[in-house]
């Protein structure tokens, strides 16, 4: 089983950062703007859709913030061109194909939460833990 932000940072939230905590979605950004209630919006409804099962990692967090930056980029981009004025259309493709790829793997990752990838800096914590668990049990 794959472990959560929560989990992994210890201490009181005042010692956390403030996105740790889930107070702030980024950095320096006030969050009043139309493009940040948005993009917290935009966030919120891919955590609800994705997270229907299972607690989301930290990089599935970032995952999705990742996500909708691209998502919100993309809506800027295609309301330039209903306004009639000019945009890079190739911009405008990239962002929306590298979207799709994104939540494509974010849904087969989803999809199977209990399988860390090979690359997970949790899995040797997760086998070291699994195998106190099993020690413990044996004495």
């Amino acid at each position: 089983m794959l472990t959560s932000t929560a989990q992994v940072v210890d201490g009181p939230a005042r010692v956390r950062a403030s996105i740790t905590n889930g107070t702030r979605l980024l950095a320096g950004v006030d969050g009043r703007s139309a493009s940040a209630r948005r993009f917290r919006d935009l966030v919120a409804a891919l955590k609800a859709e994705y997270a229907a099962d299972h607690e989301l990692t930290a990089a599935e967090l970032g995952a999705i913030r990742h996500v909708a930056a691209m998502m919100l980029h993309a809506e800027q981009l295609q309301a330039a061109v209903v306004k009639g004025e000019s945009v890079d259309s190739d911009k405008l493709i990239r962002l929306s194909g590298e979207a799709r790829r994104l939540l494509a793997t974010l849904r087969k990752r989803v999809a199977a939460p209990d399988k860390a990838p090979p690359w997970s800096p949790l899995r040797s914590r997760l086998a070291q833990e699994a195998a106190a668990a099993a020690g413990e049990g044996t004495e």
